[in-house]
């Protein structure tokens, strides 16, 4: 397994560490699916009916429709969608 390291440091959020925490958390997702390591992510804001990876996601796993945090824009939620 690879060490991933976060050096960029971000100001600070109202979520504080955590905030931070997201923000290099979701970028490293991003590099992921660039390698292919994974097929996509979601943020948790974006992780409505409106987006067009969540459709396919729900077309995939239909079980996600009842979801309780679909559509509820929890910034606290990522969605990885492992290959």
């Amino acid at each position: 397994m690879r060490k991933i390291e976060l050096t960029e440091r971000t100001p600070a959020s109202p979520a504080g560490k955590a905030g931070a925490l997201s923000v290099g958390l979701r970028r490293s997702f991003g590099l992921r699916k660039k390698e292919g390591v994974i097929k996509d992510f979601v943020a948790g804001e974006d992780f409505t009916i409106f987006n067009d990876v969540v459709l396919a996601l729900l077309e995939a796993v239909p079980e996600l429709r009842g979801d309780p945090d679909l559509g509820t824009i929890n910034e606290g939620v990522t969605i990885l969608w492992l290959k």
